[in-house]
């Protein structure tokens, strides 16, 4: 065994070691724990205290178990009484006779027993209704009725056959002439409307909820519908160009508090500013319809921010009189170029002797005709040239906004965002 242990290696002396130090735990518990058939520990476990004031369980002596107990006498008081019922209807039938040989003896010891049971449901009736304090009461079996009144058959038609009749309202003696037996004034027959009683339905008071507040510097994000051609000059400070917004995100509110104006639509318009290259935008008027048809239309005064977070949207500057300008410098050009061209008269000098007559020089030749073509060119362009000059006064720069651009709102000064419709006369989907 020895040999055997040193050859084998060190794995599996660890495993050997390790079970029999685990076995021999095992056997230890097994003989130190107690035996469990052994019935000290029963013995030593006290019973679970269910009732602290008495010994018995409450339940069993209280209101309920008199209840149980009196619902249980009387269906067999009700029982009994149908079986003493059912054989009184026999004997007055005259089908039975207490006495008659016909009734096997096993009927008549069934009925002594019957009567001797009844009477000592009676008895516990009696005990069990003075013990309750006259709580419960046990129903009257057909035996304890009284003598002028008679039990309820089984059978309900049988109750119509054994009524007594009615008292006759004229009696027929043997003369045959009738005579009134009494003469009793019948009730005054009387209709009565009943009218049913009308309800008044609460009103139904709905309270609206407070409007929503936009405070000044609320953030409001948004998207250009519509592009923009800001102009320049200085009347379009006083008359700026509109532009529509399209709000697609919620409104940042201050103390990070949002706002939900999704979808809302703000006008805007703007001018343009040829040393910025920007095109300036101010709020004017926002728009929202409700869930439920409420139209919301109120001013917003704000000022519009571009991507690169300054004031204003940097946008292209367009002009055109660079081309009227040298529309002009040309027309200018063609009328210095006409004047090379222009001819002036020479003055002459008269040396003989001409007498009386006065000497002219003709004016009509070739020299003539080409000057005057040439001023009349020349005063025409010079006029095209004014033209231009004046179209290009009048034609100003513009700051170029492309359509779908994303800007954000700045709301300069607060505004409540209350209804300017009513709840059922606004728009429908």
């Amino acid at each position: 065994m020895k040999a055997h242990w040193e050859q084998m290696s060190p794995n599996m002396k660890r495993g050997l070691s390790i079970a029999g130090i685990a076995g021999g735990l095992i056997l230890m518990v097994m003989v130190f724990s107690p035996n469990p058939d052994d019935g000290s520990s029963s013995r030593n476990r006290q019973e679970t205290i269910r009732h602290i004031l008495t010994d018995t369980n409450t339940r069993d002596v209280g209101v309920d178990s008199l209840a149980a107990n009196v619902k249980l006498l009387s269906e067999r008081n009700e029982q009994l009484r149908r079986e003493v019922e059912r054989l009184r209807r026999d004997v007055d039938s005259g089908r039975l006779s207490p006495g008659s040989p016909s009734i096997p003896s096993e009927v008549n010891a069934e009925l002594a027993r019957l009567r001797a049971e009844l009477d000592d449901v009676r008895a516990g009736g009696d005990s069990v209704a003075e013990g309750t304090n006259s709580r419960f009461e046990v129903p009257l079996s057909a035996m304890e009725l009284p003598k002028d009144e008679k039990p309820l058959p089984s059978n309900p038609d049988d109750y119509f056959a054994n009524a007594p009749l009615p008292d006759p309202l004229y009696q027929q003696p043997a003369n045959g002439q009738g005579t009134r037996a009494r003469d009793v004034p019948l009730p005054p027959i009387t209709i009565r409307m009943i009218e049913p009683e009308v309800v008044a339905e609460p009103e139904v008071v709905v309270q609206e909820a407070p409007p929503l507040y936009l405070p000044a510097g609320s953030i409001i994000s948004g998207t250009l519908i519509t592009g923009l051609d800001a102009p320049t000059h200085e009347s379009a400070r006083r008359e700026p160009f509109p532009a529509l917004l399209r709000i697609q995100k919620e409104a940042i509110l201050p103390n990070r508090f949002r706002a939900d104006i999704k979808e809302c639509f703000l006008i805007a318009a703007g001018y343009g500013d040829l040393s910025s290259e920007r095109a300036y935008l101010r709020g004017e008027t926002i728009s929202c319809v409700r869930e439920d048809g409420g139209v919301i239309e109120t001013r917003l005064d704000s000022y519009a921010v571009g991507e690169d977070g300054k004031a204003g949207i940097r946008g292209r500057l367009v002009s055109k009189q660079g081309q009227l300008v040298a529309k002009s410098m040309m027309a200018g050009f063609l009328q210095g170029l006409a004047g090379a061209f222009d001819v002036n008269p020479v003055p002459t000098i008269q040396t003989g002797n001409a007498g009386d007559t006065q000497l002219y020089q003709q004016v009509m030749n070739q020299e003539a005709l080409q000057g005057a073509a040439i001023k009349g060119t020349g005063k025409a362009l010079d006029r095209v040239a004014k033209f231009y000059l004046d179209m290009a006064e009048n034609m100003f720069p513009v700051i170029e906004v492309d359509a779908a651009r994303k800007i954000e709102v700045i709301v300069t000064r607060g505004a409540s965002l209350s209804l300017a419709t009513s709840q059922w006369g606004g728009a429908r989907r």
